[in-house]
């Protein structure tokens, strides 16, 4: 996870175990720190990428009054310059 909040000089890169409920402390502490800074956090907004099963999370997120934005893996853009070989049929 990576993070951006105003009135915190560095970013913050946390890795997380794969449980949501691991992942609203460190954005809390973000937030606070950001407070002691002077700083007014009036929401916490969030994105991230997700297929089918991935909507869970955004719904949980946003009962804990975080705006939580799903972006499905085709619309995000990769570079193609590289061919993956997926099978033997690809070659």
């Amino acid at each position: 996870m990576a993070v951006c909040f105003p009135g915190i000089e560095r970013q913050p890169r946390k890795k997380l175990e794969p449980k949501a409920e691991r992942l609203l402390g460190p954005l809390h502490h973000w937030r606070d720190e950001a407070v002691k800074a002077g700083r007014k956090i009036t929401r916490i907004a969030l994105a991230f990428e997700a297929g089918r099963d991935g909507f869970w999370l955004a719904r949980w997120l946003q009962a804990s009054e975080v705006d939580a934005h799903v972006i499905h893996p085709s619309s995000v853009a990769v570079s193609r310059n590289i061919a993956i070989t997926v099978n033997r049929l690809d070659e």
